[in-house]
């Protein structure tokens, strides 16, 4: 199958003291490069970002064949990226159910949208 990257740039630093509380399942970070495959990412919870997975500063993941199921966070419940890039299959090889907010679709998928209110910069 072919790839599908998600890809997501913020336009000022996000510093860790915003990302605390993130990634309740698995989180990647620091220009790290991940293979997430085969995995259940079930019942996380995150106060912040990612649920299931968080991406965040110079990333890329290869995400195939894993379950995310009833993941919570305020932000991106099955997962999100910052700064990163997740690449799925096309379509999309990953399984989402009952996760909050609902998982990412890639036919959907706007970078924007991963921008929460709170992060904007203060002028």
């Amino acid at each position: 199958s072919e790839n599908f990257a998600l890809m997501s740039t913020r336009p000022h630093d996000v510093t860790l003291d915003d990302i605390v509380g993130s990634g309740a399942g698995i989180s990647i970070f620091d220009n790290s490069v991940a293979d997430v495959v085969g995995n259940n990412f079930t019942g996380n919870i995150a106060l912040k970002f990612g649920g299931g997975l968080f991406a965040f500063q110079n990333v890329t993941i290869d995400m195939r064949d894993n379950d995310f199921i009833a993941n919570i966070a305020e932000t991106g419940g099955s997962f999100i990226a910052l700064n990163a890039v997740i690449e799925t299959g096309d379509p999309d090889e990953n399984r989402y159910v009952d996760n909050a907010p609902e998982g990412i679709d890639a036919e959907d998928f706007d970078p924007e949208s991963l921008v929460p209110d709170d992060l904007e910069d203060e002028e």
